[in-house]
């Protein structure tokens, strides 16, 4: 991958993170502050010595606590400021002050994961962005904003693995989680298709749902929400023209409100319908 295409992934994975936990913010922007966030990890309450905060508009929440009540094996290395985190299927590694993480497998290879914040310790304990933790480990992340609380909820249908396809003509490849029961791919992954497009992210039943970033054959970008493998929600849309459109999305398509911007530096911001501006 050359390094124009990995800034570029590093750039549009950290927007659709970002995206992601705005639905964890709820303070603004600042050095950090406590958030009087809790997290459960299976209905049962997670205890922490350090409670969540919220750094520069995100939640962070203590690494180890929910890795090991997830029944991880958690590792840290000081002389590299390293954290590894393990069980019988997959490891996770990351490096504090890095935006770089890595999803890994013995048989089935890595998942390159971008970071908005990187890990960062505070009062002696390692803090991560909330979604990351459950997700790189195969469980669903939700928000309940009526009690500030993070709800990590194990899937035990899903193992990790690979997959590969044909969707018509172009051919795909998916690493990542998959169910058990369907076969199909289910939760985190990532998956590279022959047309020359890619797409890391979320997914159930085999397609794109949740938070991700697709990245098209043409050259353009979206980061943001999917539903049933469509552009659905909140999201950005990088085109390989050079404009942008930062808004809603609906049946794949720009639906509702939103703002486009034209490499020339003008803009029109209102609401969309069926991909035209109606004011």
């Amino acid at each position: 991958m050359s390094n124009t295409k990995k800034t570029h992934r590093l750039f549009a994975y950290t927007l659709s993170l970002l995206l992601a936990f705005s639905l964890f913010s709820g303070l603004k922007s600042g050095a950090y502050a406590a958030s009087g966030i809790s997290v459960t990890y299976n209905g049962s309450a997670i205890a922490f010595t350090q409670e969540p905060i919220i750094k520069d508009g995100r939640t962070l929440v203590p690494l180890r606590a929910i890795f090991e009540a997830m029944g991880m094996t958690v590792l840290w290395y000081p002389e590299t400021q390293s954290v590894y985190a393990y069980n019988a299927e997959i490891a996770i590694g990351l490096q504090i002050g890095n935006s770089s993480a890595t999803i890994s497998s013995d048989y089935y290879g890595d998942i390159d994961v971008f970071l908005d914040v990187a890990p960062q310790i505070i009062n002696g304990r390692t803090l991560v962005p909330a979604r990351f933790i459950g997700e790189s480990s195969g469980a669903d992340v939700s928000w309940l904003a009526a009690s500030r609380t993070v709800v990590i909820t194990n899937s035990y249908d899903r193992y990790f693995g690979d997959l590969e396809g044909a969707i018509g003509s172009v051919n795909y490849l998916y690493k990542g989680y998959i169910s058990a029961t369907s076969g199909l791919a289910d939760g985190f992954g990532s998956c590279t298709y022959s047309n020359n497009s890619s797409y890391i992210g979320t997914f159930k039943n085999g397609l794109q749902e949740g938070q991700g970033t697709y990245y098209y054959y043409d050259g353009s970008e979206y980061i943001g929400q999917f539903s049933a493998g469509l552009r659905e929600g909140q999201g950005t849309n990088y085109y390989a023209n050079g404009d942008m459109y930062v808004g809603e999305f609906s049946n794949d398509v720009r639906s509702g409100y939103g703002t486009y911007y034209w490499v020339n530096g003008t803009q029109k911001t209102g609401t969309w319908y069926n991909d035209s501006f109606v004011g």
